[in-house]
Parts: structure tokens; sequence; C-alpha cells
């Protein structure tokens, strides 16, 4: 699924794919603004942008409905986790 929005700061994009336990994500987030990404049910514990565990950059927080959240500020960022738990 691809879908993006022309903002006032710029472009903002997400194209994501799942298959039966992956979940991978690509966004792209606008010059000089941050954003809050949020992921379906996954296991926060898989969590990797651009490969990599979320560190103190990249905040990872759980809601009471189970979904992940990301602050992240302006970039293009590659998100995968296993899906379920």
């Amino acid at each position: 699924m691809k879908a993006g929005f022309q903002s006032p700061y710029g472009l903002i994009r997400s194209e994501w794919t799942r298959n039966d336990r992956q979940f991978e994500l690509e966004v792209e987030i606008p010059a000089n603004t941050n954003a809050r990404i949020v992921l379906p049910p996954i296991q926060p514990s898989t969590v990797k942008i651009d490969g990599k565990k979320p560190g103190h950059t990249s905040p990872v927080s759980v809601d009471p409905n189970g979904r992940v959240n990301l602050l992240v500020g302006s970039g293009i960022y590659r998100i995968s986790a296993e899906l379920g738990f």
C-alpha cells in the first residue's frame, strides 16, 4: 500500500507491506518536522528502524490498544517488525 501527501512543509509519504509474520514500512517525513508513527499490533521488542533497534532518538511506546508508537524527526525510515504476540 502506498500513499503520499504534499504538505506545506514537503512530501509526507508511506509505503507498507506485510506477510504472514513480518510488517515493513517506509516513511518519509519532511525537513524540520517531527512525526508520530503508529504501527499495528506487533511485538515491540522486534521493531527495527533502518535495520537497527530504536535508540533514544526514536522512542518506542505501546498504547492501551497494543499499537506501537514511534517518534521520529525528518528523514526517510525503513521500519520492520514481527506481527502479533
